[in-house]
């Protein structure tokens, strides 16, 4: 139910704040590996010079809308974490 979803949203969320904070996260994993471990961003879009290949998810408290907690990770052609930025 709902409930579930956004309270697994929330955890996930936290980790990936938490595996940042703490140097945890790693370049080069999947695209695939990120949203398992940490649930569905926010928002995706398109990124970088070639915009049909590259991709940035936006992840940020799901409950908490006026969190100043904003994280983008950015990943290659190939599906690939190529880095990310915190706000």
């Amino acid at each position: 139910d709902i409930d579930d979803y956004m309270s697994k949203q929330t955890r996930g969320f936290n980790m990936l704040r938490y595996d940042i904070d703490n140097n945890r996260l790693t370049a080069g994993v999947s695209e695939g590996y990120v949203t398992a471990k940490y649930g569905d961003p926010v928002f995706e879009e398109a990124a970088g010079k070639n915009t049909a290949k590259t991709r940035r998810l936006f992840y940020r408290d799901p409950l908490d809308y006026f969190s100043r907690d904003r994280m983008y990770l950015y990943f290659d052609e190939d599906g690939k974490l190529t880095g990310w930025t915190t706000e």
